[in-house]
């Protein structure tokens, strides 16, 4: 997990907390690890219908027991700043041809 975690740390890529309360597979040590290395998170509820929404109270509570601030999670960002924080590195890769 703490090379996972480096090379997580290495790129722009971010770790999900998946409230699902079937999953919830992210223990909250590995989220303090994560946040000791600057990783960012996204907060899901992994939704596949209206009621699973109600999941994301899970994840939030995950991410509190990692200690996990506001700030960290992608998804609570003002819309401008969420763009800028997913903006794909090489974006000619995701370009379609013209």
């Amino acid at each position: 997990m703490e090379e996972i975690l480096d090379a997580i740390a290495e790129s722009s890529a971010a770790i999900e907390i998946n409230g699902d309360p079937y999953r919830l597979d992210m223990p909250p040590e590995w989220i303090r690890e994560a946040r000791k290395r600057g990783i960012k998170f996204v907060i899901s509820s992994d939704a596949h219908s209206v009621n699973g929404m109600k999941n994301l109270n899970f994840g939030v509570g995950i991410a509190r027991r990692g200690w996990v601030r506001r700030g960290e999670v992608l998804n609570v960002l003002e819309t401008p700043l969420f763009r800028k924080a997913v903006k794909p590195v090489n974006e000619k890769l995701f370009l379609p041809a013209s």
